[in-house]
């Protein structure tokens, strides 16, 4: 290589260095206020959003405080036990092994 070759590669290399790390500090500044303004609109909504998760939180205890001070709904204290079932062999009439809730 000659001194002109030479100096025409360092010439260059002085303006393309400075000239790609400019153009990859732009890119980054960029991204960076993209993420920024994205950060921001999903700041509003995370706000917006909790606004309404407040709101329907209060709903739910007044709807609570509201059924738990009525009477309503009404449970039978048979409820509470599953029916009960018996196998009846053949040849044996179903009232003959009837036996009354208040006789057990």
């Amino acid at each position: 290589m000659s001194t002109s070759e030479t100096s025409i590669i360092n010439t260059i290399k002085a303006w393309a260095l400075p000239g790609i790390f400019a153009f990859a500090v732009a890119m980054l500044n960029t991204n960076l206020q993209e993420m920024k303004q994205d950060i921001k609109t999903l700041l509003a909504q995370s706000e917006r959003d909790q606004v309404k998760i407040d709101y329907l939180e209060k709903e739910v205890q007044l709807l609570r405080s509201k059924l738990t001070n009525s009477e309503y709904p009404y449970k039978d204290v048979e409820d509470e036990y599953p029916p009960i079932y018996a196998v009846i062999p053949k040849g044996q009439s179903s009232t003959d092994l009837y036996i009354a809730h208040n006789e057990l």
